[in-house]
């Protein structure tokens, strides 16, 4: 498409608005390799005369023409696209928005909350959803614990009994019994790890369509609540970032940027300083007053 303009507006150009403007005064002529390169431009034509509308619409015709190639290479672009994605395989990402900044409320879960708003908003194209969970240091601790378990006795296949009570030991100071320290069962654990919903979920809807729809909309006046984006892929998403509060993440871009300014002007200000050194004699012209500095 770059192609096609340039090479187009090269011909017109070359064959419409140079010799109008090389033409455009009556004067006495050299030859065209020894000419100023005024002559060639716009400049050069008199004041109102009427050659001026062959520059006009030259420009216009390359405008337009730029227009409909620009046009016709989207389109085209556009259908293999959409050939490409009818011929490929469906990729659960496509049909996925990730939602941040669920307001939270007081009586319903998180979970509770996602679901009424999508039913409410987007009730022909929302499938279903997953709020996102906390996984802390808790959750660390008891991967490592099963992986520990199953590489000392790999010959066994057996699992811990969910039902047992909590289990009480002395403490080994005094030798009393004290319930410090307990061994809590694990399913216990497992519950107090799930609550811990946090202000995010990935939502699933029936087409790409309304995915992409739910992923561009406002969806609520306050653009710090209910932020859509479509989902990244799988191995693209850093879980420990997707819990954050929205609103702390837009502190931490902030803070990105003030960063790289200060890293900026710490980089500029030294090698400013050394450019100066070079030149202290265009310094002296143009700041007189650093004159008696300049000369120590």
């Amino acid at each position: 498409c770059s192609i096609r303009i340039f090479s187009l507006a090269a011909i017109l150009c070359l064959f419409g608005i140079l010799p109008v403007h090389y033409f455009g005064r009556k004067m006495h002529r050299l030859e065209i390799s020894s000419e100023q390169l005024h002559m060639f431009t716009v400049g050069n034509v008199e004041v109102q005369s009427r050659w001026l509308w062959v520059h006009s619409i030259v420009l216009y015709i390359i405008s337009g023409v730029a227009c409909f190639l620009l046009y016709v290479e989207y389109r085209h672009i556009a259908r293999l696209r959409l050939i490409h994605l009818k011929r490929a395989t469906v990729n659960p990402g496509q049909f996925t928005v990730l939602v941040r900044g669920i307001p939270k409320t007081t009586n319903e879960s998180c979970s509770t909350d996602v679901d009424d708003f999508f039913t409410k908003y987007h009730p022909s194209s929302y499938l279903f959803h997953q709020v996102v969970y906390k996984a802390g240091k808790v959750q660390k601790i008891i991967t490592g614990a099963k992986k520990a378990c199953g590489m000392s006795d790999p010959s066994t296949d057996t699992t811990l009994d969910q039902s047992c009570e909590a289990i009480t030991y002395p403490c080994s100071l005094c030798g009393a019994s004290s319930d410090s320290f307990r061994l809590l069962p694990t399913a216990e654990v497992a519950k107090n790890i799930d609550n811990e919903e946090c202000a995010a979920a990935f939502v699933f809807f029936k087409t790409r369509y309304g995915a992409l729809v739910a992923s561009e909309a406002l969806q609520t006046s306050n653009p710090t609540n209910w932020v859509t984006d479509l989902a990244p892929e799988p191995d693209d998403v850093y879980w420990s970032n997707i819990w954050l509060p929205y609103k702390q993440l837009w502190i931490r871009r902030i803070a990105t940027v003030l960063g790289s300014l200060v890293f900026l002007v710490s980089f500029l200000l030294p090698v400013a300083f050394i450019q100066g050194l070079s030149r202290l004699d265009q310094l002296q012209k143009k700041l007189p007053f650093l004159d008696g500095l300049l000369k120590k």
